[in-house]
């Protein structure tokens, strides 16, 4: 019975050792720059168009459409609006009606690949950095 006692205390002390804590996570930026493998640029296979986002002098949407995009389908058009007037907001709104143009990217397959090869190079150039400190975007 002694034995059990020394080996769970030795047990308990190593689990507590601060040399087995792991150090936390450094903070980090909003936005794409809190995922330093993200690529920004339009890659083959991406779906990608100009919004233009109607607001209101308090920078609520009162409209939206698309310009210049490779997106055919209407539905997704309509659904990417509807984000956009449902969830977004100007907070820096100059007090008078203006149009925003903002861009809008859905991934491909070629792109996403990019971006996970991206990321595992990422880590192996930066040995002391942790995956599990940056949390999945999406």
């Amino acid at each position: 019975m002694h034995k059990i006692s020394k080996l769970i205390a030795l047990v308990m002390a190593c689990s507590t050792s601060p040399l087995l804590a792991k150090a936390s996570c450094a903070p980090r930026p909003v936005g794409s720059l809190a995922y330093p493998w993200l690529i920004e640029e339009v890659i083959s296979g991406d779906e990608y168009g100009d919004v233009y986002v109607d607001i209101d002098g308090t920078g609520v949407p009162t409209g939206c459409r698309f310009g210049d995009t490779n997106v055919r389908d209407s539905n997704e058009k309509f659904s990417v609006c509807q984000g956009f007037m449902q969830q977004w907001h100007k907070s820096e709104a100059n007090g008078s009606p203006q149009t925003l143009k903002e861009q809008f990217i859905s991934y491909g397959s070629k792109h996403r690949k990019a971006e996970r090869e991206a990321e595992k190079l990422y880590f192996q150039q930066h040995p002391n950095d942790r995956p599990d400190c940056y949390p999945a975007p999406f």
